[in-house]
């Protein structure tokens, strides 16, 4: 009679430690071909989060109800300026 001493958990465990780190590697090669947003009115990098809000009429929401939709964007950390790319309509046109 023989034995088996893979522990099942064990290597379950090497799978998803496995995964995680090819993740890891596909994440950082991705970030090493990347390049830099800049902002269009003072070229910094740096951005902060912000939220528009839209409000829809009952008239043009399918539920009939009015109904407020927040949509996350970004603006320039030291101007405050909003890329055109950043702004509500073409993040919405973008998902």
């Amino acid at each position: 009679m023989s034995t088996n001493n893979i522990n099942p958990q064990a290597a379950v465990a090497a799978a998803q430690q496995a995964r995680q780190q090819q993740q890891r590697k596909q994440v950082s090669d991705m970030l090493d071909n990347a390049t830099d947003i800049a902002c269009e009115k003072c070229e910094s990098t740096a951005f902060s989060q912000i939220w528009f809000v839209k409000r829809v009429s009952p008239l043009a929401s399918p539920s009939g109800d009015e109904v407020t939709i927040p949509i996350q964007s970004f603006q320039c950390a030291s101007c405050g300026n909003i890329n055109k790319d950043f702004t509500a309509n073409n993040v919405i046109e973008r998902q």
